[in-house]
């Protein structure tokens, strides 16, 4: 009974109550052992069929990629190179405010920019209306520079944006594979591999740590 020996290739169909068998025998398979040509090979996995289709979910978890995507070492360095010419031209020109500089200062919403875009329409219109307290041109650097800021800022966003989306899906996809290996090691483990209940146990700490893990039912049978 070495169910663990077929988890790669697992393609088993239920003959009785719990008599299962490999691949499609050219006759039907007696209760006991197996036809002399091999065709069939038979084993007893004393299971109830509801926890052998929890065996069969294993693979289908793990057949499951939402993403599939790769770099190569060409485009890294293009990438990585991208981001420090970004930097270079940055330097010394951008701030780092800290959290409470963020919330004293806030970010101008919509209507406040229409404020902004009426008073600097009637300046020009009325540059003699224009307080001697206001610096015009230093007001008009200001507009231009942040309108240039903001462009960029929306294209920065869109790609940070769609690499986050990116990793989540990556994520995703290692941690249910990783759940696929250790209900394995779980199953494995109550069969008493070789190896496998320390490998499960090992695992099993990383549950208890981290109750926000949804994604299994590590409950003691």
């Amino acid at each position: 009974m070495d169910f663990s020996l077929h988890f790669d290739k697992l393609n088993v169909t239920r003959w009785n109550d719990n008599t299962f068998f490999y691949g499609k025998p050219e006759i039907p398979p007696a209760r006991k052992g197996y036809s002399p040509d091999g065709a069939a090979r038979l084993f007893r996995l004393g299971l109830p069929l509801k926890q052998f289709k929890q065996k069969q979910t294993i693979e289908q978890m793990a057949l499951e990629n939402l993403i599939s995507v790769t770099f190569s070492d060409k485009e890294l360095h293009q990438l990585t190179h991208g981001i420090q010419t970004i930097r270079e031209v940055l330097s010394g020109k951008t701030i780092n405010l800290t959290p409470e500089q963020r919330g004293q200062y806030g970010r101008i919403a919509n209507q406040n920019k229409l404020i902004v875009d009426k008073a600097k329409s009637y300046m020009e219109q009325h540059p003699d209306w224009v307080p001697r307290f206001v610096d015009k041109e230093e007001f008009d650097r200001d507009y231009e520079t942040r309108q240039q800021i903001e462009a960029h800022v929306q294209m920065l966003e869109n790609l940070s944006q769609q690499l986050i989306d990116t990793k989540t899906l990556l994520d995703y996809d290692n941690y249910s594979n990783a759940l696929s290996f250790y209900r394995a090691m779980r199953y494995l483990a109550g069969e008493n591999e070789p190896g496998a209940k320390t490998v499960y146990k090992d695992m099993k700490v990383l549950f208890k740590k981290n109750s926000a893990i949804p994604l299994v039912n590590d409950r003691e049978e």
